[in-house]
C-alpha cells in the first residue's frame, strides 16, 4: 500500500456519483428504531473481516451501516508517525465517506481526526470524532447524544440512521472467521466523564459498555466539547493569543484573535451562521462549512471539510495542513483568503 494512500474507500464501498447531495435539505422525520450494535456487527462481519484483515498498517476502519437496509460503506484512514490525518463524513458526495441515505444528516456532518502516532507509544491509535455543529449530532451505543469524543481503541457510534463501527487496523489476527468470537475479542468500551460542561446538558458519568469479559484491554472514550459556537470564539479573560486569523473577501474583512482554549475545541469557517466569518465568506464558491481549524496534539491545523471548490496553499490544493508559521490560504478559486499569523 502506498504511503500516499492515506484515505481510501474499501472494496464494496463507494462514493455515489451524481447523487444530487449538493443542495441543503430540511431535516427528515425518520423514525429510527432502537437497535443492538452486536446484531449489526454480526450481520456485517464478513464485510468487516475481509476489509480489516487485509490491512496491515495502523489506522481506523470506519464502517457506516444503514440500520434499515444493512447497506455498508467503509473507509480506511491511516495513522502516521509524527503527522495527523483526517476524514469527513456527511451527505455531500464529496465527503470522504458519503452517507447519502439519510436526508436529516448535514452535508458535512462529522470530522474524524487521527492524531499522530507517538514515538514512545507507536502502536496506540488515538482519534477524535467531532460533530461539525450540526442540528443532529451523533450518539453513543445507548443513545446518549455527543458533540465530540477522544478515543483510544474501537468505538461504536450512531449518526442518524447509520451505525458507525470505528475499528483499529494493523493486526490481521484480530479478525477470526467466526463473528461471535470477533465480537467477544473487541475491548470493553469505557466512557469517561466529559471535560467541560456540554451545551446539550448530558450528564457527566463514568460507565462501561459490554465488551471482552475480564479482558485486560480497554477502549477509552472521553466526551469532550465540539467546535465552538461563533459567539464563543473570542479570547478568554487573561488568555494569551496563539495568533491572529484574518478572513478577507472583496472589501469585507474579519479578524479573530485565537486562543489555545478555542484552538483545542476548534472553530469552523464558511458561509453558514454557525461558522466564524460567515458575514465575510459569502461568495457562492465558498462552501457552507468550508474549513475546520483545530489544535491536534498542541499543533494548530486547518482541515478542508470536503469543500466543493477547495482550499489552496500556494499552487497546492490541501486537505489537512499544519499552521506552524505565517500562512496564507486561498479559498474557492481566490474568492476569499485566510491568513494565519502566529504571535
Amino acid at each position: 500500500m502506498s504511503k500516499r494512500d492515506l484515505r481510501r474507500v474499501f472494496p464494496g464501498g463507494s462514493r455515489p456519483k451524481d447523487s444530487g447531495n449538493r443542495a441543503t435539505r430540511l431535516p427528515g422525520s425518520i423514525d429510527v428504531p432502537s437497535f443492538a450494535f452486536e446484531k449489526l456487527f454480526l450481520s456485517g462481519y464478513e464485510t468487516i473481516r475481509t476489509a480489516c484483515a487485509g490491512v496491515t498498517d495502523l489506522g481506523i476502519a470506519i464502517f457506516a451501516m444503514d440500520i434499515f437496509t444493512r447497506e455498508t460503506t467503509a473507509l480506511w484512514v491511516a495513522a502516521r508517525a509524527g503527522r495527523a490525518n483526517a476524514a469527513v463524513l456527511g451527505r455531500h458526495d464529496l465527503s470522504d465517506l458519503c452517507l447519502s441515505g439519510d436526508p436529516s444528516l448535514s452535508l458535512r456532518h462529522l470530522a474524524l481526526v487521527v492524531h499522530p502516532l507517538r514515538g514512545w507509544d507507536n502502536d496506540t491509535v488515538r482519534f477524535r470524532v467531532i460533530d461539525l455543529r450540526t442540528g443532529l449530532g451523533f450518539q453513543d451505543e445507548t443513545g446518549r447524544r455527543l458533540e465530540a469524543v477522544m478515543v483510544e481503541g474501537p468505538v461504536f457510534l450512531r449518526c442518524g440512521r447509520y451505525a458507525l463501527f470505528c475499528l483499529i487496523t494493523g493486526d490481521p489476527t484480530d479478525w477470526p472467521p467466526d463473528g461471535q468470537t470477533a465480537w467477544e475479542m473487541i475491548p470493553e468500551r469505557v466512557f469517561l466523564a466529559e471535560q467541560e460542561p456540554s451545551p446539550w446538558k448530558t450528564a457527566p458519568q463514568f460507565r462501561a459498555l459490554a465488551g471482552r469479559p475480564g479482558g485486560s484491554r480497554r477502549s477509552i472514550i472521553t466526551q469532550i466539547p465540539s467546535a465552538l459556537p461563533v459567539e464563543d470564539c473570542q479570547l478568554r479573560d487573561g488568555e494569551i493569543p496563539l495568533g491572529r486569523l484574518t478572513l478577507t473577501s472583496g472589501p469585507r474583512a474579519h479578524t479573530t484573535l485565537l486562543g489555545r482554549s478555542a484552538a483545542e475545541r476548534g472553530l469552523l469557517l464558511g458561509q453558514y451562521h454557525r461558522c466564524e466569518g460567515h458575514g465575510v465568506l459569502t461568495h457562492g464558491q465558498i462552501s457552507r462549512v468550508h474549513l475546520l481549524i483545530v489544535a491536534i496534539d498542541g499543533a494548530l491545523h486547518v482541515l478542508d471539510t470536503s469543500s466543493t471548490n477547495g482550499t489552496w496553499h500556494g499552487s497546492r490544493r490541501v486537505r489537512l495542513l499544519s499552521l506552524e508559521q505565517e500562512t496564507m490560504l486561498i479559498l474557492g478559486g481566490d474568492v476569499a483568503r485566510v491568513r494565519w499569523a502566529p504571535t
